[in-house]
């Protein structure tokens, strides 16, 4: 997030990247980015191109550190609730709640599953605190998931077949 984009020096003042986050990382400060800056410009024009090696973060392989982005996206979307921008927070909510699905079935060392299960309370209380800003369909999508992240997980993926179709 904090990639491709220009800043005023005095934007970062007081602000540091989380020491013990090292993937996804930028998700964490970007609500206190957001904070400092007086004025943001946006512009269509592409002045950034990424490149991904072999070697990249990115590119590593599964573990503890992928569950950082879910992390990130629970402090992403608990900010943009309090500012009332309930549906980008929704949609960073989707990020996160994704994220545990995918690495709930691929990471099952004691650590990950311990994580998991923690990001999944975190996303249980943002799920309750969105309840009252959503339509009806959305209310029902957020109650499967605080019931049980088994069924919810069903339920995504059968409706993201449904959707290719």
């Amino acid at each position: 997030m904090n990639w491709g984009k220009l800043y005023r020096k005095k934007v970062w003042d007081g602000v540091r990247f989380p020491d013990e986050i090292t993937k996804n990382e930028d998700e964490y400060v970007f609500p206190a980015i957001m904070e400092s800056s007086q004025r943001i410009y946006l512009t269509k024009k592409v002045v950034y191109n990424q490149v991904f090696t072999k070697h990249s973060i990115t590119r590593s392989e599964y573990g503890f550190k992928n569950l950082f982005h879910a992390g990130g996206a629970a402090e992403l979307t608990k900010y943009l609730k309090n500012k009332e921008y309930y549906d980008i927070a929704l949609f960073e909510f989707g990020i996160g709640t994704r994220s545990i699905i995918d690495f709930n079935g691929v990471l099952k060392d004691e650590a990950c599953q311990k994580e998991i299960k923690r990001l999944y309370k975190v996303f249980c209380k943002l799920a309750k605190e969105l309840i009252p800003h959503v339509n009806f369909k959305t209310k029902m999508r957020l109650l499967l998931f605080r019931f049980s992240l088994k069924g919810y997980t069903v339920f995504q993926r059968k409706h993201a077949k449904i959707v290719a179709k």
